[in-house]
């Protein structure tokens, strides 16, 4: 009996890229996502049978990049805010770019337009696009894709797993068919249920709800309702961290700092320390200078005589003379230490 061999390699890295086409609007791109994944394929003839001259000699890649599993990941211990849902977002109508590339180059580009504008709230788009070469003996398929949008709180989401199949070989002039197919699963299905119910509502039906089907849920992969619940928990952890680091506020230190250069005290503080009450009077001039300067209106200006010049010089005489003298005492007393 024949076994088919698989062989699986983990170099593939995803591109996703949402492109909004809404007629009329500018485009808009959200920001890219990149997915590293495993990619796997199968020998289609055993060791010991010689290869056909026509056939291939083994499978296409096939692949499932579990763009759910990426969200929990990356916000085990989130440092940023969460998103409200574990996908990406995307804009209502446009079409999705998703780019297969190595280490070295690229592999292949999918190109899926798509259109929510009328999925219900709750319900998922499940787009899957296969496209077949023609061979001698009919057709193979050769690249497929199988995407699933959501639609959460108004918002839209490329979201669960996305599966690919893809060929690594050289495109030949073969004749290529593409074929597409939408599936709506509406927000009444328990699969779908907990797209539009947030919080208490969401727990206190997950008792009630039936265990999701096989298909809906491969192997350790998350039920619908134990995504939710969980990441649901991503975001209460986030909220507490985020709250608890508010509340400490701004804590004062125990000590004051100390400067490890030290400026040198001035003349003009050391005469201010010999006479306080000078820096007091000097900047009692400065105001009286100030007022002086300005053009007193009719409701400002005094009655009687206004101001002359002389009083004016001299009060700076008078500032001239007090510092003279405090330079004088400064001078003594350096002379006297000596």
């Amino acid at each position: 009996m024949a076994t088919h061999k698989p062989h699986c390699a983990s170099q593939f890295a995803l591109r996703v890229r949402a492109i909004a086409t809404r007629p009329g609007l500018t485009p808009r791109a959200p920001e890219a996502l990149i997915l590293p994944f495993s990619a796997t394929y199968y020998d289609l003839v055993s060791e010991n049978e010689p290869p056909a001259a026509t056939a291939p000699c083994h499978s296409p890649w096939v692949a499932d990049v579990d763009l759910e599993a990426h969200y929990f990941t990356a916000f085990a211990e989130p440092q940023s805010e969460p998103p409200a849902y574990p996908g990406y977002r995307v804009p209502a109508i446009g079409q999705l770019q998703l780019l297969i590339k190595t280490s070295s180059a690229a592999v292949h580009a999918f190109v899926v337009p798509y259109d929510l504008s009328q999925l219900a709230p709750g319900a998922r788009l499940l787009a899957r696009e296969r496209t077949y070469v023609s061979t001698g003996n009919g057709e193979s398929l050769r690249y497929a894709v199988q995407l699933q949008f959501a639609r959460v709180d108004g918002s839209f989401y490329l979201a669960r797993t996305l599966k690919l199949v893809f060929s690594t070989a050289q495109e030949t002039d073969s004749t290529q068919r593409t074929e597409r197919a939408d599936e709506v699963v509406p927000p009444s299905s328990p699969v779908s249920l907990k797209l539009s119910m947030r919080g208490s509502a969401l727990r206190r039906s997950i008792s009630s709800l039936p265990a999701p089907s096989p298909t809906d849920s491969p192997r350790q992969r998350r039920s619908s309702i134990e995504a939710s619940s969980e990441w649901a928990a991503v975001r209460a952890q986030w909220r507490a961290r985020a709250t608890a680091f508010v509340s400490r506020g701004f804590e004062p230190p125990t000590s004051r700092p100390v400067s490890p250069n030290p400026v040198a005290p001035s003349a003009r503080s050391l005469l201010s320390a010999l006479a306080p009450d000078a820096e007091e009077r000097a900047s009692q001039s400065r105001q009286e200078k100030g007022e002086e300067g300005r053009v007193p209106t009719e409701k400002q200006r005094p009655p009687g005589p206004s101001r002359t010049p002389s009083v004016a010089s001299s009060s700076r005489r008078r500032l001239s003379r007090e510092e003279r003298e405090l330079s004088e005492r400064l001078r003594a007393m350096d002379l006297s230490d000596k």
